[in-house]
C-alpha cells in the first residue's frame, strides 16, 4: 500500500490536478474537530476515499481533500513544532500503543453514544419498503452442481420474490442432476431466466454472463449455498438508493468475513480462519433476521472498503461506468470482488452493509478449500 511508486503516482495525480507544491503538509496525529459538522464529515469522507485509492500517507490525502472542501485549519501548536517533540505529548509507536489503557481519569468525564439510539429500522420498515416495493430487482444465482444448497437457495429466493423482482439462473455445465432442476424451476414461470453455458466458464464469467443479461437498475449476485429471508432483496435495495454514491451493498451472515455475526474470527478452522457461526437450536434464519431490524438504526449505514461476494447488491450505474468482473486476472472464482471494489472506489462509488439483513451462508460447497487457497494465492501474485 505504501509503495514508493504508488505515492509518486499519487502526489503527480494531485499537483497535475491543482494542488499547491507549496501548500505543506498537516500533521494528522491529533486533530480536534467538530464530529456533527456536515462539512467536516465531507472532508473526512472525501480523505477516507484518497486513502483506499492511493498509498496510506493520510497526509498527502488530507492536503488534496482540503482543495475539495476547503476549511479554515488552525494549529495546535506553533509552526515547525511537531507533536512529538512537544513536552505536553507522549508518542508511542504503533507496537507500543496496543498495550496503552485509557487513564480512568479521562474516560470517567465522557459517555458512550450508541449507534441504537433513535428509531430503529423496524420502526421505519413498513413506510420504507412500501416506497420502493414496484422497483424491478434482478436477482442472479450462478449454479456449478450442489444439488441439495440450489433447491434451498432457488425456493428460498422464489418464495420471498415480489411481482416486479426477477430470477436469472446461471447454470455453468452443471451435472445432469442439477441440470435437470435448473429446467424444471425455471419452466413456465416468467419470473424465473435459465441460460445454460455450452461450457464450464467458472464463477467470475457467469456472474459477468449473469449482471449482462440483467436489466433492472439494482442487481444482486446471490450465491447458490445461501438462504434469504421476506423482505431481503427490498432492503438491500433500500440502503442502495439511501444515497447516489452507494453503488455496491451487502448484508450481514453467519460466515462471510468481516460481515459475520456474532463472531468474525475462527478459532481453529482452516484456510483463511474465516468465522463459520452455528445457528443455535430453536432459532431460526428469519429471527436473526428480525431481531437485526430491531437493533439496525434507521438512517445509519455503516460503510466499508469491501464487501463480501455471497450476496453482491451492484447498481446499474455502477456497471455502465467500470463494466463486469475481470476474468483474466481472477478467471474462475474469489477474489473478483474484492477487484471489482477497488475499481469502483477509483470510479467515485461507496459501499455499504445492509446491517437489518441476515442472509444465511452454507459455505461454498461447489468448491473444495484446497483449490479456494491456491487460486487465491495465484491471483494475488499477478
Amino acid at each position: 500500500k505504501d509503495d514508493p511508486d504508488l505515492i509518486d503516482t499519487q502526489a503527480s495525480y494531485y499537483l497535475k490536478n491543482g494542488l499547491n507544491e507549496y501548500m505543506g503538509l498537516f500533521e494528522t496525529n491529533v486533530m480536534v474537530i467538530k464530529p456533527d459538522d456536515q462539512d467536516i464529515a465531507s472532508l473526512f469522507t472525501t480523505w477516507w476515499r484518497e486513502i483506499e485509492k492511493f498509498s496510506r500517507r493520510d497526509q498527502l490525502a488530507l492536503a488534496w481533500a482540503l482543495t475539495q472542501h476547503p476549511l479554515k485549519i488552525t494549529s495546535i501548536l506553533p509552526k515547525g513544532v511537531s507533536v512529538r517533540e512537544e513536552k505536553d505529548f507522549i508518542y508511542f509507536t504503533h507496537k507500543d500503543s496496543r498495550s496503552l489503557k485509557v487513564p480512568a481519569e479521562i474516560v470517567a468525564p465522557g459517555h458512550l453514544e450508541t449507534p441504537q439510539k433513535g428509531e430503529t429500522f423496524y420502526h421505519v420498515k413498513e413506510e420504507r419498503l412500501n416506497k420502493i416495493k414496484d422497483t424491478p430487482i434482478d436477482i442472479i444465482v450462478c449454479v456449478y452442481n450442489a444439488l441439495e444448497d440450489v433447491k434451498i437457495c432457488l425456493n428460498a429466493a422464489r418464495e420471498h420474490l415480489l411481482p416486479q423482482h426477477r430470477i436469472i439462473i446461471i447454470n455453468d455445465l452443471s451435472d445432469q442432476p442439477t441440470t435437470e432442476f435448473l429446467r424444471t424451476f425455471s419452466a413456465d414461470d416468467p419470473q424465473v431466466t435459465l441460460v445454460e453455458n455450452e461450457t464450464n466458464l467458472g464463477y467470475t464469467r457467469s456472474a459477468s454472463l449473469g449482471l449482462a443479461t440483467g436489466t433492472a437498475d439494482f442487481r444482486i449476485l446471490l450465491n447458490s449455498d445461501t438462504i434469504v429471508s421476506e423482505n431481503w432483496a427490498l432492503k438491500m435495495l433500500d440502503v442502495a438508493q439511501s444515497r447516489e454514491d452507494i453503488g455496491i451493498v451487502s448484508p450481514l451472515s453467519n460466515a462471510a468475513g468481516v460481515q459475520s455475526v456474532p463472531e468474525i474470527k475462527s478459532s481453529g478452522a482452516k484456510g483463511l480462519h474465516k468465522a463459520v457461526n452455528v445457528i443455535p437450536d430453536g432459532i431460526s434464519n428469519r429471527d436473526i433476521d428480525l431481531f437485526l431490524e430491531t437493533i439496525s438504526p434507521a438512517d445509519i449505514t455503516p460503510e466499508v472498503p469491501l464487501v463480501h461476494g455471497f450476496c453482491f447488491g451492484v447498481k446499474k450505474a455502477v456497471i455502465e461506468k467500470i463494466g463486469y468482473f475481470d476474468d483474466v486476472n481472477f478467471e474462475r472464482y474469489y477474489g473478483e470482488e474484492n477487484d471489482y471494489c477497488m475499481r469502483a472506489t477509483a470510479a467515485g462509488f461507496r459501499f455499504a452493509i445492509v446491517t437489518n439483513t441476515f442472509v444465511f451462508n452454507r459455505k461454498a460447497r461447489s468448491i473444495v478449500e484446497e483449490e479456494r487457497i491456491i487460486h487465491l494465492d495465484k491471483s494475488g501474485k499477478r
